[in-house]
Parts: structure tokens; C-alpha cells; sequence
């Protein structure tokens, strides 16, 4: 038994490691401790909460000054907040009585005296008192399915897993009735996305993780998450596909409206494009690249003029090294508080220095990616801030300033797909299958650059040395790709391929199939997608 601990920012940095620490030290206690986390209710963020099935809530307000203030008021505007937010779903509602029992402790250690006489509001002046404390807190008649919907609820993810658009379903074992009990059951992050959500260090964060893995809506999380701390902050959020502009404003916007009440200050926190034009008077078009040259007074390159300026190579890593190198010398202005890259995969190093370079004296960057979706052909190195021969910015992986939070962070579940689906692209896409190539001596299309991401990113070795030059049999493990996500129907439904004579041929049967999954199968057409890999 553990607890897991999910560590956020807060102003009482000597408290919280007191808090953790005590809770580190317990092996009987089971659950979640929330540090700083955004469980928030009427704008009111709290300090700590510990989740569990044995104990049910305990919300903790932290104390580091002297004396105790209003610690009463505190206490009940935590427990009216929180108790809200969990009547508001009626599930959580027995008659007129919360499912769950939610308690209020102090924690004052600087008071330095032993349990606090308050039989009412609990007050704790030591790490011991503030154990027995919860020890003695007792959740009865506790239910697995209560306490993992209060940590739905409190995480406040679920809103914006589910799809806002009822399906009105005839057929439950029809696609789309077992499309709706997938949506209904991913409702909760999990502890490796809570993580990448709330813990942000002064430096470089890397996010890392396979198609399917919540990459995009932990980013659009942590930009809220950041927004509603820090609602001066300057934050921006870039990408290469334009369609993840809407998809961003609309997850951003949802979470600030269902915990803050409020609209996001577009002002404070732009979706923006990674190239951009050069022309203040179109919002929608702005970019990283286009804004820092503007704001440093440097030439700017379109595609068309990037072209013709850099005959070789990437274009736009070439306008990025130049626009670096140009800047070398120059008090450069900066523009960002927090930027946070989605895709990253698709950007080249030079790209992402400059992100670098547009933050202002405490550096912030997050970028999210998967080399398995690389488009460019050429993986990001490990360490994308080294600095090459062609540009002088120089930046290092920063130790963070929160010694919990980790540089690099892996998401290692796949809420997408199955995992026979997701063997399947794997296998095609490094080629594992290919028939050797005797004039070149190539047989896969790509690799890992190190054995051990095959473990990261969810394998198990079955049989064999995961070693290069030896034979290996891998397998997925189920703890990466939820069972549920397949257990629905049979493998040759999952997965098919079919041959077809001519093109006239597969269009006629792709209409067909278009048809009756519409019709039959009580798809949507958002459920579908039709790609075609030589366009």
C-alpha cells in the first residue's frame, strides 16, 4: 500500500514538503495526495487533499505563519466548496446526502505544540498528530465506484473526455453502442497524465507518448492549469496542424468555464502557429517564428522567400537558424512566460531553441511528441538544446527547481487504440516484416535509438534479448492499452485488409461501408475517418 503523490504549485512550498513527506512515510495508508492540484470550486483553489477508499476526503489547509488566523472560515470555505462541486453530479447524491465524507484538518506546524484543542475543526501542529488524524478519519460503507468518480470529478477531466453530444443508441451491440460504452468509460487520467498536467519546472519538459496517449488534452490542461494560477502569465501554445487551434480554445475554454466560472484571457494565453505571417492585423495567423522576428526587428521569410533564400534542407529549420544567429547579439525581447509544443516530432531543433529563446528569465517549456509519428524522417536528438555549429543558443536541460516534478515524463497509455490495432501500425511502420533488402543490407524503415524505449513505450520482452543483432519476441503489455478498449469485438473486426483490383473498385467499397456504418453500425460521420496514405 502507497500513496501516490500528485505534486501542483502553491505558496507554501514549506508546509507541502512536510505534508509529503509525512504521507511518503506512511506504508498503510492508501490513495491520492493533492498538492497544489487545481480542485477548485467558486475560485477556490486548495491547498492539499488527500483521496481515499478507506478515509474518504480530507482536505488540508496549510498554515505557515504564525499563529493560526481565521482558520475556521478557511477550513468551512474548503469543505462548502468542494462539497458543491460533488453535488453538482447527482451521482455522488444519495437522497440529500453526499456519498462521500469530506473532513477539514489544519496543518500548522509552526505552532509547534501537539493536537490543537478544536473538537469541530480538526488542527494539526505536528507530522505525527497530523497521522493519527487520518488514521482516525473512517469512510463506512466506502465504494470502489464512489471513490474512483470523486477523483473524476475532482480532476476535473471527465467534461472533457466525454463528448458533450448525447448518442441515441437502438442496437448496444451495434459500433456505435459499443463506441458510447468506451466514451463512458475513459473518464479519468491517469497518474502519469496527472503528473504531466500540474508538475511544470523552470527549464525543459519533455512529454512523451504514443498516438492515443492524451497528449494534446494534458497540454490544453496544463495551459488552463498555468492560466488559472498565473492568469498574468504570457502562455502560448504551438503546433504544426492547424485543426488543433479549435480543438485547443475549445478544451482550454471548457475547463476555465466548468472550475473558474470565467472565460480564458485570450490575451494572456494565444494559440498560435509555428511559421505565422508577418501582418499584426491577422490575429488567427500569428506565429512564434513571424512574432519573434517582428519583435527583435529581424528579417522575415514566408515560405515563398525561405525557398528562395535556403535552396537545401528544411526550410523553416534554416529560417529558425537564422533568425537565431541574427539575434546572438541582441537584447532579445521576450514574449512568453510558458510555451508549450504540441507535435514537437515534426519540428527540428532550431524550432524549438527559439521557442526557447522568446521566454523571459525563468524558463518554461514543454514540448510533447512520438517519434513513431515523425513526418520529417529525422527523430528529435535526446537533448534538442545542444548546441550545434550552426546556431550559438545555448541551453541545457535545467535541473527544476521542484525536485518532484521529471524533465521527461512518458506517456505510457494508450486510450486510442487496442493494442492489436496499435502492434499492428508498429510492425508496418518499422518495417519488421519487410523482406530483407540484399543491395542496401536494410531490412526495417526505422528503429528506436535505444532498446529500452521499447519497454517505455509499453512492450514486454516474451522471449529472446532485447540487444541489437539478437532475436526478440515482443508483446503489449495490457496495463498500457486498457483491455476494454478491445474486448468488444473480435480480432478480424478490429483489424482488416482487403485487395482490391482497381481504384474504381476500393472507392465503391468504401462508399458502401461509409453507408452502413452510418445507417446500421449508428456511427456519426465525426466517428469516421477515411485516409488515404498517397493523396
Amino acid at each position: 500500500m502507497s500513496v501516490e503523490i500528485v505534486r501542483g504549485t502553491n505558496r507554501k512550498p514549506a508546509s507541502s514538503e512536510m505534508l509529503v513527506k509525512a504521507f511518503e512515510s506512511q506504508t498503510s495508508l492508501n490513495g491520492t495526495l493533492f498538492v497544489g492540484y487545481p480542485i477548485i470550486a467558486r475560485r477556490h483553489a486548495l491547498d492539499a487533499a488527500f483521496v481515499s477508499q478507506a478515509h474518504g476526503i480530507v482536505l488540508f489547509d496549510l498554515i505557515e505563519e504564525e499563529g493560526l488566523g481565521d482558520y475556521r472560515e478557511r477550513q468551512d470555505v474548503a469543505f462548502n466548496s468542494i462539497e458543491l462541486k460533488l453535488k453538482r453530479n447527482a451521482s455522488m447524491v444519495d437522497r440529500r446526502k453526499l456519498s462521500i465524507p469530506i473532513q477539514t484538518v489544519s496543518f500548522a506546524p509552526t505552532l509547534n505544540h501537539g493536537r490543537h484543542n478544536d473538537s469541530e475543526y480538526l488542527v494539526a501542529t505536528s507530522t505525527k498528530s497530523l497521522m493519527d488524524m487520518i488514521k482516525s478519519i473512517k469512510w463506512k460503507d466506502s465504494r470502489l465506484e464512489v471513490y474512483e468518480r470523486t477523483l473524476s470529478i475532482l480532476e476535473s477531466v471527465s467534461s472533457l473526455r466525454s463528448n458533450h453530444t448525447a448518442r441515441h443508441i437502438v442496437n448496444d451491440d451495434s459500433r456505435g453502442g459499443k463506441l458510447k460504452r468506451i466514451e463512458e468509460t475513459i473518464t479519468t487520467l491517469d497518474h502519469a497524465q496527472n503528473r504531466a498536467v500540474i508538475e511544470t519546472l523552470e527549464g525543459v519538459q519533455r512529454i512523451r507518448g504514443l498516438a492515443g496517449s492524451g497528449k494534446t488534452i494534458v497540454l490544453a490542461l496544463k495551459a488552463a492549469y498555468l492560466h488559472s494560477l498565473h492568469p498574468d502569465w504570457r502562455i502560448a501554445i504551438t503546433f504544426q496542424t492547424r485543426a488543433l487551434k479549435v480543438q485547443y480554445r475549445r478544451l482550454i475554454a471548457r475547463f476555465m468555464g466548468e472550475n473558474w466560472e470565467q472565460e480564458p484571457d485570450w490575451k494572456n494565453i494565444k494559440i498560435i502557429d509555428a511559421w505565422g505571417i508577418d501582418d499584426y492585423s491577422n490575429s488567427d495567423r500569428q506565429g512564434i517564428y513571424s512574432e519573434f522576428c517582428r519583435d527583435n526587428n529581424i528579417p522575415y521569410y514566408d515560405y515563398r522567400s525561405a525557398t528562395t533564400r535556403f535552396s537545401a534542407g528544411d526550410v523553416f529549420e534554416n529560417v529558425c537558424i537564422e533568425a537565431l544567429d541574427r539575434t546572438r547579439n541582441l537584447n532579445i525581447k521576450h514574449s512568453h512566460d510558458v510555451v508549450l509544443v504540441d507535435e514537437a516530432q515534426h519540428f527540428s531543433p532550431s524550432f524549438l531553441q527559439l521557442c526557447y529563446a522568446t521566454l523571459g528569465k525563468k524558463k518554461r517549456l514543454i514540448y510533447a511528441y512520438d517519434e513513431l509519428q515523425n513526418l520529417s524522417g529525422r527523430p528529435l536528438p535526446p537533448n534538442v538544446f545542444m548546441p550545434t555549429p550552426k546556431s550559438t543558443t545555448e541551453v541545457s536541460q535545467s535541473i527544476p527547481s521542484n525536485p518532484i516534478a521529471e524533465p521527461d515524463l512518458v506517456l505510457d497509455r494508450c486510450y486510442r487504440n487496442p493494442r492489436r490495432l496499435l502492434v499492428t501500425a508498429h510492425a508496418i511502420g518499422f518495417g519488421i516484416y519487410r523482406d530483407f533488402d540484399q543491395s542496401t543490407g536494410a531490412q526495417f524503415v526505422q528503429m528506436f535509438d535505444h532498446p529500452s524505449l521499447w519497454a517505455k513505450m509499453g512492450y514486454e520482452i516474451e522471449s529472446g534479448v532485447l540487444k541489437e543483432g539478437h532475436h526478440v519476441t515482443l508483446s503489449r503489455d495490457t496495463n498500457f492499452n486498457p483491455v476494454f478498449l478491445e474486448e468488444h469485438s473480435a480480432p478480424e473486426d478490429l483489424i482488416q485488409f482487403q485487395m482490391f483490383e482497381d481504384r474504381a473498385q476500393q472507392a465503391e467499397w468504401l462508399v458502401r461501408q461509409i453507408i452502413t456504418n452510418l445507417r446500421k453500425d449508428e456511427l456519426r460521420y465525426d466517428d469516421i475517418i477515411v485516409i488515404n496514405p498517397n493523396p
